[in-house]
């Protein structure tokens, strides 16, 4: 993995060694680790974080186990404990929904670029295909 991966993967595993300390489970249950201390480990975060963002987590722990050639034992408890905590995320962890871009601001846009820069007309032409690629996702 690359350095910046493994300094995000470190925080998630310093994570759940933190809550298996304040568990008092002991070293030799954490690796590999039962459905049951997954679950808990991804209930201890209902409420507190974005479901999409315990979901990674696991997948850190995921990775954890492989790295280790521990078994994975994650199964369907854990898929039903990660869709709970999904449903019960806080408002706080969704972003609103931002406003669509409008003609107008694209005619803005083009108004205040050179295109005959090179670097000008690939960043209007990249925000060109990105709008249209969003106007076609829905076919």
């Amino acid at each position: 993995w690359a350095d910046s991966t493994l300094s995000k993967y470190q925080g998630v595993i310093e994570q759940f060694h933190g809550f298996c300390q304040s568990e008092r489970i002991h070293m030799r249950l954490r690796l590999p680790t039962s459905e049951d201390l997954l679950c808990a480990f991804a209930a201890s975060r209902v409420g507190l974080l974005a479901g999409n963002t315990v979901q990674n987590y696991m997948a850190v722990v995921k990775a954890w186990h492989i790295y280790n050639n521990a078994r994975w034992l994650g199964g369907v408890r854990l898929r039903y404990i990660l869709n709970g905590v999904k449903n019960l995320a806080p408002a706080t962890s969704k972003r609103p929904p931002r406003p669509p871009i409008t003609r107008a601001m694209f005619l803005l846009l083009a108004h205040f670029m050179v295109l005959s820069d090179t670097f000008d007309a690939c960043c209007f032409a990249a925000a060109c295909f990105a709008m249209w690629a969003q106007c076609r996702l829905g076919e």
